[in-house]
């Protein structure tokens, strides 16, 4: 993630541009807990870092091991939609109760592919 917040300017930024690279600021996407709904005091908490986001409805395909990759689906169409909104800015990943296991999930799917797009962080996840 340091890449992202460290920014240089570059030779032909005049001291606007400088500026606005120094500060870039993440994009958190909250995976819920099973009951679903969007985490408002960790979302609130997250959002005076930089924006967050939720997966969409903030609904889960289901709680059971066979749901999982539908789950892990719901995530990474998140992170692709963050990732799309504020391209120079880092997406991490963050999961609450049961939304850590989705989260754990889909680094595991993702650890050698790294197919998702290149600002999602994939070497790690804030877990709560």
């Amino acid at each position: 993630m340091d890449k992202f917040l460290k920014r240089k300017p570059t030779d032909d930024a005049g001291p606007d541009d400088a500026k606005k690279q120094a500060r870039v600021r993440p994009t958190f996407v909250v995976a819920p807990g099973a009951s679903g709904g969007d985490c408002a005091l960790l979302s609130a908490a997250l959002g005076t870092l930089g924006r967050t986001r939720t997966i969409a409805g903030g609904k889960w395909a289901g709680n059971f091991p066979s749901q999982m990759g539908a789950n892990v689906a719901l995530v990474e169409a998140a992170a692709s939609r963050a990732a799309a909104d504020a391209p120079d800015a880092p997406v991490v990943l963050v999961g609450h109760s049961f939304g850590c296991r989705v989260v754990a999930a889909l680094l595991v799917k993702h650890a050698a592919a790294r197919d998702l797009p290149a600002n999602v962080v994939l070497d790690g996840a804030v877990l709560e």
